[in-house]
């Protein structure tokens, strides 16, 4: 479990680097060909090239500022690993003021044919109120 936690908190530098530059291609690559993102308020987004396509649809509308991850669980099961963890972010729209967010998380990673874990699923939401 140590080395699996090691190699998730190198994963997170990486993801959340790629992230804040708005690299579409580096997001990409965390991700299986078949995985899902179910982001709040939006349609499920299937396959790697639609959340590629969604991912480029959001960085045309605003940036990431910050981003800090934080695993509090973790679970291997055969091929799969699952992490709970929660977020904190902060999103600068190309116009008005920067949108900071905090919430929580699951994803799925799984293992591949050369070892290496990949996301395979993902879902997270806000902590917060949603605004009427």
């Amino acid at each position: 479990m140590a080395a699996i936690q090691r190699f998730i908190d190198s994963a997170q530098v990486r993801y959340i680097d790629a992230a804040t530059k708005g690299d579409v291609a580096g997001l990409s690559s965390f991700y299986t060909d078949d995985a899902m993102v179910l982001a709040p308020n939006e349609k499920l987004v299937n396959g790697r090239t639609a959340i590629d396509q969604s991912n480029k649809q959001m960085f045309a509308t605003m940036k990431i500022t910050g981003l800090k991850l934080k695993t509090t669980d973790l679970q291997t099961s055969g091929e799969f690993v699952v992490e709970t963890g929660s977020y904190d972010q902060t999103l600068q729209p190309k116009t008005g003021k920067a949108i900071h967010d905090v919430g929580k998380y699951v994803v799925v990673w799984k293992k591949q044919a050369d070892g290496s874990l990949k996301l395979f699923r993902e879902i997270y939401n806000s902590d917060l109120p949603a605004k009427m």
